[in-house]
């Protein structure tokens, strides 16, 4: 297997640490933005996954599933509750405070606005759930798509408030292992997460940061 990575996708950081909790590491290949890795499409949608058959798997959440069904840990529904709620729920407010921080140069304090709700909603399964991690006490597939996604906002948590206590422990617990480190390392590149910012500037702008935090009362508990 091969892995297509691209430093200036935020989508890299939980391929690369789904490849590293798995032991499963495909051969890694970075690309320059030019770069065309797929025969049969003008524009590389990164990072994919080439298979040993010679067909690709593009999304992010997709590879970070195969890798970890590949490695014997199969799906649970809660696994796949959480996977739609990432792509869902949560892809789309890190957009808006991700364009906010890199593009517009908010704090990410100020930011935090936009995930609120999402980080309340995470918050309270953590603590129902009263498990090291989102669905068990070892590290999922879950775990490791929603620290990817909230890695290049949140980072060492310090910008988070004080109510998301368990998201706090959490993150800090993901961040400090070695896979989630090696991810990071191999992705930023030592150059932090204003790596992101020019791929940022290419995507569609998105809805700008609440004026006030969202309101949690029509938060969806699937997940919980």
């Amino acid at each position: 297997m091969e892995l297509f990575l691209s430093p200036a996708s935020p989508g890299g950081l939980k391929v690369a640490a789904a490849a590293e909790v798995t032991g499963l590491r495909p051969e890694l290949r970075p690309v320059s933005g030019t770069e065309q890795v797929v025969p049969f499409k003008s524009h590389s949608n990164l990072p994919a996954l080439q298979l040993p058959t010679g067909d690709f798997i593009f999304s992010t959440n997709a590879i970070c599933q195969y890798l970890f069904t590949l490695s014997g840990k199969e799906p649970s529904d809660a696994t796949n509750q959480w996977l739609e709620w990432e792509a869902t729920q949560l892809q789309p407010a890190m957009q808006t405070a991700l364009h906010a921080t890199l593009v517009q140069g908010r704090s990410s304090k100020e930011a935090i606005v936009a995930v609120r709700k999402q980080l309340s909603h995470l918050d309270r399964a953590l603590t129902d759930r009263a498990t090291p991690c989102v669905t068990s006490d070892t590290v999922t597939v879950a775990d490791v798509v929603l620290w990817g996604a909230l890695y290049p906002l949140l980072q060492d948590a310090s910008c988070l408030p004080e109510d998301f206590a368990a998201v706090r422990e959490w993150f800090q617990r993901m961040s400090s292992t070695g896979a989630c480190l090696k991810a990071v390392a191999s992705v930023l590149e030592g150059k932090g997460v204003q790596i992101f910012k020019a791929y940022l500037q290419k995507q569609p702008t998105p809805a700008p940061l609440p004026e006030k935090p969202a309101s949690n009362e029509t938060e969806d508990r699937r997940c919980s």
